[in-house]
């Protein structure tokens, strides 16, 4: 009696592979991968945004300091997690290439 049991369990359940099979090969295609960002990518677009942002703005403002200490403390989480993965040479880089506009800012900060 168990056999006969389990015998119709295993039909039953085969049954169900199959229809779910049908359906799931009438499913569409998954769509195509799409590009994103890497999380170093947006880090460093939202610093250079800061950056670019506050150097709008005049040295007296306090929105400036605001964007300027935020790109700071964004662009020490892009070097932890560079570092972190051994990417020391692209980390310095990236530090220089800020640095660059942090001059930038500085410049025309004793300008204004």
């Amino acid at each position: 009696m168990s056999s006969k049991l389990f015998e119709i369990l295993t039909e039953s359940r085969i049954r169900e592979w199959e229809e779910g099979k049908s359906e799931r090969s009438r499913k569409p295609a998954a769509e195509p991968w799409q590009e994103r960002e890497s999380y170093d990518q947006q880090l460093l677009g939202e610093i250079t945004n800061l950056l670019e942002r506050a150097n709008t703005l005049p040295a007296s403002d306090e929105g400036r300091s605001q964007d300027l200490n935020r790109a700071r403390e964004l662009e020490v989480q892009l070097m932890a997690s560079l570092e972190k993965r051994g990417l020391m040479l692209t980390a310095k880089r990236i530090s220089d290439e800020l640095g660059v506009l942090r001059r930038k800012e500085t410049s025309k900060s004793q300008t204004s």
